[in-house]
């Protein structure tokens, strides 16, 4: 009983603790905080965070607060720009005071390898992540296109953040990226992909695009798809491809160069 007591006690008092560290006043010389939802007792506006497709949520909050808000995340302020010209204006006009981010030791360096453009400082390396001619100005569009140079062949320059930089760089970059290109050209070579249909009416079922997870690492939310082999051939390619054993590879390659050549 005593121990139970004493748990109760001590936990009312961080309660305490934590409450008053959030609820200390600004200096008299800080700027006023832009508008926002009123926060609650020590959890601020946690209960109001989107569990999911949190742009739209906080799309709609421009309508109420304005296009700059104030969210209180456990006593840590938060601003969200729900504009793309605000963002830009401040974002990219400005960027330079309001693009870096505080050292976080063990969730950046640590446990992200600082790869993660999200916790990134503002450094050399941030911009080159942020470049604009990196995806253009439509970076949700297929535009194939944006992947080539002036003169038609593939850009060498593009960021790569998973293989890291300088002298740590992953030497099988070079490997990896022929192996997607391969794989990802005979997927649209032998296979119609397009959206899963409905059973009942067969009527193609529509994909949202920006359906994913929400977090700091995303990730799309399953959907149904359609893989529909361009003829007879493929299966007999997909069969002879997966018994490689003992196969002279150049010779295999040439042989699916040769088909492709055909179509």
């Amino acid at each position: 009983m005593h121990s139970t007591t004493s748990a109760v006690l001590i936990g009312f008092l961080l309660l305490i603790s934590v409450y008053l560290i959030t609820r200390r006043p600004r200096p008299s010389s800080s700027l006023p905080l832009p508008p926002g939802p009123k926060p609650l007792p020590l959890i601020g506006n946690v209960h109001q965070a989107p569990k999911s497709h949190g742009w739209r949520t906080y799309r709609q909050g421009n309508e109420q607060y304005g296009p700059i808000v104030h969210l209180n995340m456990l006593g840590q302020p938060v601003i969200i720009l729900s504009t793309s010209e605000v963002a830009h204006d401040l974002l990219a006009k400005r960027g330079a005071i309001f693009s870096d981010r505080p050292r976080l030791f063990l969730a950046t360096e640590l446990a992200l390898k600082g790869l993660n453009i999200l916790m990134m400082n503002y450094t050399d390396q941030f911009r080159h992540h942020q470049r604009l001619q990196v995806s253009g100005p439509h970076p949700d569009a297929f535009l194939p296109e944006r992947w080539l140079d002036d003169h038609g062949a593939f850009r060498s320059s593009l960021p790569a953040p998973a293989f890291g930089y300088g002298r740590r760089t992953c030497p099988g970059r070079y490997f990896a990226r022929s192996v997607l290109w391969i794989v990802v050209a005979r997927l649209l070579w032998s296979l119609d992909i397009g959206p899963g249909v409905a059973a009942e009416t067969g009527e193609p079922l529509p994909v949202d695009p920006e359906a994913c997870t929400y977090g700091l690492v995303m990730r799309a939310l399953p959907f149904t798809a359609r893989f529909v082999p361009r003829g007879s051939w493929v299966r007999e390619v997909i069969a002879r491809a997966g018994d490689t054993y003992g196969t002279d590879h150049t010779a295999l390659l040439r042989q699916i160069g040769a088909e492709f050549s055909k179509l």
